[in-house]
């Protein structure tokens, strides 16, 4: 008898557990594609196929929700970028070279991390608790980025044009353009955008962009 109760009781645990995660993954579909404000506790559920009610019991309200989901995911995000970036800091590079291999590095792991970047992207200008939160998660990483920037720009007149705000800008814009603009899949019926071919050759453009000396 005992044995059954304890058995039933982590099945139990097992299956809230499921629900919660099946909720997140859904809810991070519809905000990286419809935003945080566009989308409903309901559509959510109607979604995912639970009730309303069974979300709430899990997450009080929609902000919650998104909090989980950007706790769960920009981890990942920053844990793959931090490690990729430590390895090229310990290279014997000089400093643009150096910089480049962080914003190549920069570009893979946003590739990688679709949805995450389309959140990031869909906050970036709001002064909101999503956006406030959303800068203290990634301030770290950024200041980090801003470092090696300030000391690639004094061994290269093309980054003279951009300040470390105005460079992060435009390298976020480049890089978002075909994941926010996912309609250019359906345009160019030949391109795979999240084919390997497609980022290197995409990447290649980013960088021809962004570093090329006129």
């Amino acid at each position: 008898m005992s044995n059954k109760t304890i058995r039933v009781g982590r099945q139990t645990a097992e299956d809230a557990h499921k629900t919660k995660i099946k909720i997140l993954n859904g809810a991070f579909e519809l905000f990286s594609t419809k935003g945080f404000d566009s989308t409903s506790m309901r559509q959510i559920g109607t979604y995912v196929g639970v009730s309303h009610s069974t979300i709430q019991h899990h997450f009080g309200s929609k902000l919650d929700i998104w909090l989980a989901i950007v706790d769960r995911h920009n981890a990942a995000y920053i844990t793959d970028l931090n490690q990729a970036l430590e390895q090229t800091t310990n290279r014997d590079l000089d400093s643009l070279s150096l910089f480049k291999s962080a914003v190549l590095i920069l570009i893979k792991t946003l590739f990688d991390h679709p949805k995450m970047l389309r959140i990031i992207c869909m906050e970036y200008d709001a002064t909101n608790e999503r956006a406030q939160y959303l800068t203290k998660t990634l301030m770290p990483t950024h200041e980090h980025i801003s470092k090696l920037f300030t000391a690639a720009r004094k061994e290269s007149k093309r980054l003279e044009i951009y300040n470390e705000e105005t460079f992060l800008i435009a390298l976020l814009g480049l890089i978002a353009s075909p994941i926010l603009l996912t309609i250019l899949s359906n345009l160019l019926s030949d391109t795979e955008l999240d084919s390997s071919d497609f980022r290197t050759k995409y990447q290649c453009l980013i960088m021809n962009m962004l570093f090329e000396e006129s």
